[in-house]
């Protein structure tokens, strides 16, 4: 199952000694399982999550970023029709 490889990654990488000073997560979790095992890693290190950050975006908005995103086929660098054409 796919959350399972996420899950694994999360607790891997939050063993790592440079996220002792803090960690932001973006995209995860997403589901209230993913919560749940995010809960017990952190419990299991005597840490828990301080803050949270939640931005409200218009689908408009997203649906614009997402259809305008390119990418260069020879390098692979990103680009934006509009944002970084």
């Amino acid at each position: 199952m796919t959350y399972d490889v996420t899950n694994a990654l999360i607790q891997e990488r939050l063993s790592r000694p440079d996220v002792a000073g803090g960690f932001i997560l973006d995209g995860y979790p997403r589901t209230n399982a993913q919560a749940e095992y995010l809960d017990g890693v952190l419990a299991s290190k005597g840490r828990d999550i301080t803050r949270v950050l939640s931005y409200e975006v218009a689908e408009e908005a997203i649906v614009e970023r997402i259809s305008g995103r390119r990418s260069c086929p020879t390098c692979g660098a990103i680009y934006h029709v509009s944002g970084n054409p």
